[in-house]
């Protein structure tokens, strides 16, 4: 079981969607272009642990692409049965800036860019 969550970049327009394929080998992720976006990083974590935790930080386990030009990921590793994995997409402008893990979503928690950036297993 995986979660896909919503791109944005920063002061752009988002990717309009995110397709998620699952494979019994691996999870092959890819996104619509974001205006402004020349870059995208893709990070993965722990569903089970952000649900207890209730904070990105100790959840993020990699990051899949970092500052990939494709719009699209495959990650070989698979969660346990029973597990699950989540991934958040950003985009980095052509000036190196780096947009949002966050979304538009009103009953979102803010700070997510923050916990994802205090994680040793982040994105650089």
């Amino acid at each position: 079981m995986a979660l896909w969550l919503r791109p944005l970049v920063t002061a752009a327009t988002p990717p309009a969607r995110v397709t998620a394929l699952g494979f019994m080998t691996r999870s092959t992720m890819d996104w619509e272009a974001a205006t402004g976006a020349a870059s995208y990083d893709l990070v993965r974590g722990n569903l089970a642990t952000l649900r207890t935790q209730r904070t990105f930080t100790p959840s993020v386990t990699g990051c899949v692409e970092n500052n990939g030009t494709d719009r699209r990921a495959t990650h070989t590793t698979l969660p346990s049965p029973g597990q699950g994995f989540w991934y958040l997409v950003r985009g980095v402008r052509t000036d190196g800036v780096n947009g949002t893990y966050a979304t538009a979503d009103v009953g979102e928690r803010p700070g997510r860019d923050g916990e994802i950036s205090a994680s040793s297993a982040r994105c650089p």
